[in-house]
């Protein structure tokens, strides 16, 4: 049994243009450049090179719009609800339908910043584990929770700096997966009529 793909207005409706993705595929490439070089910085020095609040927006700047439009690209596909008629969830249908398109060394190399980017977000995950710096009182302290643990400003620092591993490292992933996902979209053929069956995928 066959589902064809729907064509028409369907077919098209809620599309990004093609050189927008692209576009947006840069960005969320410079965003997650950015997040990289500010967890090297802070991983030399233990001390984040600007503003923490600065360094966090400027990445959540470059990334998330980039985010939105892959999802909105890839949700809206006609592919995807041809899969999801059928009741496909097999991981090599889902590979065909968004990423088989580019090249395996692309694919190899964000699948190794996204790791890269995991096990440094552990490193601040675990080193946060007495709690997130704050200041109260004019005092240094770690609030876990309630249980509040004062500290001198050089632990305080080196929290803050953790805290910026956490956060750069997950909107840093992010930024690998928008950007692959809008290369991917931005390269994808013009969706035709013609039918795509359970047993091809």
């Amino acid at each position: 049994m066959t589902a064809p793909l729907p064509t028409g207005p369907t077919a098209s409706r809620f599309t990004i243009p093609r050189r927008l993705l692209a576009v947006l595929a840069a960005t969320a490439t410079a965003g997650f450049l950015w997040a990289a070089a500010m967890l090297v910085a802070i991983l030399r020095d233990e001390h984040p090179p600007v503003p923490t609040p600065v360094a966090i927006s400027v990445t959540v700047v470059l990334v998330l719009p980039s985010f939105a439009a892959a999802i909105v690209a890839n949700h809206r596909s006609p592919e995807r609800a041809t899969l999801r008629r059928i009741g496909s969830v097999r991981l090599t249908a889902y590979y065909r339908l968004y990423l088989s398109n580019l090249p395996g060394r692309v694919i190899a190399a964000a699948v190794i910043a996204f790791l890269a980017f995991w096990l440094v977000g552990m490193v601040g995950l675990g080193s946060l584990s007495d709690g997130g710096p704050e200041i109260q009182d004019g005092r240094y302290v770690l609030n876990n929770h309630g249980a509040i643990t004062v500290i001198d400003k050089a632990a305080y620092e080196r929290a803050q700096a953790a805290e910026e591993l956490l956060w750069e490292s997950a909107f840093g992933s992010f930024g690998v997966g928008a950007a692959l996902l809008c290369l991917a979209a931005a390269r994808r053929p013009a969706p035709t009529a013609g039918p795509l069956s359970s047993g091809s995928v």
